[in-house]
């Protein structure tokens, strides 16, 4: 069977976290749970990530910064819309990339799996 070559190398480790949503003073709040295995440790995935640089701009007198990017990573039916990633290098947990959409099935075949992430991040 021939691979897709969408994103060959998938040398770039991250964190699925599900994302649900709780309930906190009468308001629904997401929460995202990190994906662990059978020995309660954190799932290591691999993928192709690809930035496109982000934008800049001022939302009620603070800087934001908005980060997009490509992923491309083996297929998981666990995987799916409203969950994040956290690359494994970044190490701090409040970086996670929000999945956008339903996350592609590459020609059906359950290889390979293509999605958009965003992020946020603000400072005064």
């Amino acid at each position: 069977m021939q691979r897709l070559s969408k994103g060959n190398q998938k040398t770039t480790p991250f964190y699925y976290y599900a994302g649900t949503y709780e309930k906190i003073n009468g308001v629904n709040k997401r929460v995202f749970t990190i994906d662990t295995d059978n020995d309660n440790k954190p799932v290591v995935r691999f993928c192709n990530f690809s930035t496109y640089g982000g934008n800049e701009y001022e939302n009620n007198g603070v800087i934001v910064v908005d980060d997009t990017a490509n992923v491309v990573c083996w297929f998981d039916p666990a995987i799916t819309a409203g969950g994040a990633i956290q690359l494994c290098d970044s190490g701090v947990e409040s970086d996670l990339f929000e999945i956008l959409g339903q996350p592609e099935n590459i020609e059906m075949r359950n290889q390979e799996l293509t999605f958009k992430v965003r992020r946020f991040k603000g400072g005064a």
